[in-house]
């Protein structure tokens, strides 16, 4: 994976990644948080709002092939947990929906393949966030 921040301050990707029985590799031009503002991210139509959540960003992953055929529509919701009975701004975690649209025509084993691939992936992520907090090699704010 590398990623990339691109002139409007919007997140670019290119991946090399297994969707299940498929290694792909895709891009992801511009995955922008959804603000209701001008340069913002737009859902698709389809998209729940989810407006519980209020760090949202969506993006669609291309392949990288030239054909510029869309595999994907990528829409992920991030959200603190509050500490249960607390009245202040104390946290306890985070809850995350990870949402990608593919084509109807897409096989079952690459659509389970990249659903359990997000899944480990971003367990991944919030484990190693997690230990690099727990270490203090990252201080939150």
């Amino acid at each position: 994976m590398n990623i990339t921040q691109n002139d409007d301050g919007t997140l670019a990707a290119e991946l090399v990644e297994p969707w299940g029985p498929v290694l792909t590799h895709t891009k992801v031009p511009r995955m922008a948080s959804v603000t209701g503002k001008p340069g913002g991210g737009v859902r698709k139509p389809w998209m729940k709002p989810r407006t519980e959540f209020p760090f949202q960003t969506v993006g669609d992953e291309v392949l990288e092939d030239g054909s510029g055929a869309v595999v994907g529509n990528l829409h992920y919701a991030f959200r603190d947990l509050p500490v249960q009975g607390s009245t202040n701004d104390k946290t306890c975690g985070i809850e995350v929906a990870l949402n990608m649209w593919m084509p109807s025509g897409a096989p079952d084993a690459v659509k389970e393949g990249i659903s359990e691939h997000i899944k480990i992936e971003y367990y991944n992520w919030v484990g190693w966030a997690f230990d690099n907090i727990r270490t203090g090699a990252y201080v939150p704010a």
